[in-house]
């Protein structure tokens, strides 16, 4: 039996993964020639943290072969074993393991680690890899797309999309597409140039095409909503996104609040025509924002200004004090305008902040990095960036909160 073969079965097996939710890793053991065992992933159906699919395979080689010694055994498996399977494979004496995509996250034979290969251990089997790897590595891309959607928030805590590892291979997959024609980031580049701030065409359109973008936003506006509690236990029914860019964020606001009417506002038309192609969830308008307006076409229960331009950029506190104005006047009785400053540019509201607090009742959270506060409590994640603000400001963000009514 050729390799392809026998990993086009161990592929039928990664699929029969995905109707009980696990992740689609399939695995077969082939002896004399012909399929002696399969198995895939079932840690989730089984609530068995080692039940790998290539674990499987080996115990179910092994009960059938009467011998816990697979030496004549090549084991096939869709993905990159881990430090667990590949320690088992040493253990089992396989005599040859091929694999179809690597694993830059887990992978221990040749990406994180190379047990396989360690000449410190007994035994060493025979690699090949990259058999079939595009089919691998495309079926193990479309699940997780697809529980992104329908169950996003479930692999949250999972932060390895920030690795460099991942990161890499976020561009080399943009890159790839690129090249392909599937993505003409240089056009995405031309019609939204605000977005470039300085850098190349494909460095644009990795920004805009990085299939983890939506998990960071997500993140922050689990934030927002944090915030929105303290205030009122149902859902805001009207949302504006002041400054909204791309439309990222907005498109966030309205996962978080599905049944609230989400607007996107900014300056650009560029930034606009780019949000409405992207996101048809979201309303999106482009339009001057002035603060010497004195009525507003529209009044919203939550306003988000997030690195808002005109608190990044200026320090002038009768300035902030005509924004601070016009973003009361556009909130509901109810509502909360909400502005975020990052590390970067905090001081240009750190110098009025305490001058128009009073006028304003203003409320200042400094909240811990997204990283971190996906994975603390609300209230830990603001203790944590009162500290981080002090020894690594960087880290923290600062959020200022303008109630209406002027009570908290």
């Amino acid at each position: 039996m050729d390799d392809a073969t026998a990993m086009r079965n161990a592929l039928t097996e990664a699929q029969r993964a995905i109707t009980h939710g696990d992740v689609p890793v399939g695995a077969v053991v082939v002896h004399n020639d012909e399929v002696i065992a399969r198995a895939c992933n079932e840690r989730e159906h089984r609530s068995d943290p080692t039940a790998h699919a290539e674990v499987i395979a080996l115990r179910a080689a092994a009960r059938l072969l009467g011998t816990w010694r697979l030496d004549e055994c090549t084991l096939y498996v869709t993905l990159e074993p881990c430090a667990m399977c590949a320690g088992a494979i040493v253990n089992a004496r396989v005599r040859t393991l091929v694999f179809g995509a690597t694993d830059l996250k887990a992978g221990a034979v040749g990406s994180l680690y190379n047990i396989a290969a360690d000449p410190r251990l007994n035994h060493e089997p025979i690699v090949r890899h990259g058999v079939l790897g595009t089919e691998c590595a495309t079926l193990l891309h479309e699940f997780f797309e697809e529980q992104r959607v329908i169950m996003g928030k479930k692999h949250d805590n999972d932060l390895s999309w920030w690795s460099p590892q991942a990161i890499a291979l976020q561009e080399a997959e943009v890159r790839a597409r690129a090249d392909q024609g599937e993505l003409d980031v240089r056009n995405d580049f031309a019609s939204y140039r605000a977005l470039a701030d300085g850098r190349d065409p494909v460095s644009a359109g990795l920004h805009l095409h990085n299939p983890y973008k939506e998990q960071h936003v997500d993140a922050l506006c689990r934030d927002y909503s944090n915030i929105w509690r303290k205030v009122s236990l149902s859902a805001p029914s009207s949302v504006a996104d002041l400054g909204c860019g791309a439309g990222y964020t907005t498109a966030g606001l309205k996962r978080l609040w599905p049944g609230a009417a989400v607007h996107g506002i900014d300056v650009s038309e560029d930034a606009i025509r780019f949000a409405r192609a992207r996101w048809g969830s979201c309303q999106f308008e482009s339009r001057a924002i002035d603060p010497y307006e004195q009525t507003y076409s529209n009044t919203f229960d939550f306003v988000l200004c997030q690195e808002f331009y005109p608190f990044t950029r200026t320090s002038s506190s009768d300035e902030h004090r005509l924004w601070f104005r016009f973003l009361r006047r556009s909130v509901t009785s109810i509502g909360l305008a909400v502005i975020t400053v990052s590390s970067a540019n905090r001081e240009s509201v750190n110098a009025t902040f305490g001058e128009l607090q009073e006028e304003f009742q203003l409320t200042r959270y400094t909240l811990s990095s997204p990283r971190i506060s996906r994975r603390v409590p609300f209230a830990l994640s603001r203790i944590l960036g009162e500290i981080l603000s002090k020894a690594k400001p960087e880290w923290a963000r600062d959020i200022f909160i303008i109630h209406h009514s002027g009570s908290h």
